[in-house]
């Protein structure tokens, strides 16, 4: 990949799935919405915990992998990861 692309300079996250248990069926919560629009008060935990874990591990997880290595490779001495 370095030979075609050059080197990693930044690690975005794009990685996003639609899990139903956590999505909401209207994007904002308004007042009247019918009994059977599911709103943030009623996500699932185990939803929400499934796409936490998949995003920000999943970052962590090629932040580990790839970044020493090309720390090493650029003699980085300094750096800042922002993990939003």
């Amino acid at each position: 990949m370095n030979n075609d692309l050059g080197t990693v300079d930044v690690l975005v996250n794009g990685a996003g799935e639609i899990i139903l248990d956590a999505t909401t069926d209207n994007e904002f919560h308004e007042v009247g919405l019918s009994p059977e629009t599911k709103t943030f008060f009623d996500l699932d935990t185990a939803g929400i915990e499934f796409v936490f874990n998949l995003n920000y591990f999943r970052v962590h997880y090629y932040q580990r992998k790839y970044l020493h290595k090309i720390w090493l490779e650029k003699k980085v001495q300094t750096s800042s990861i922002f993990q939003v």
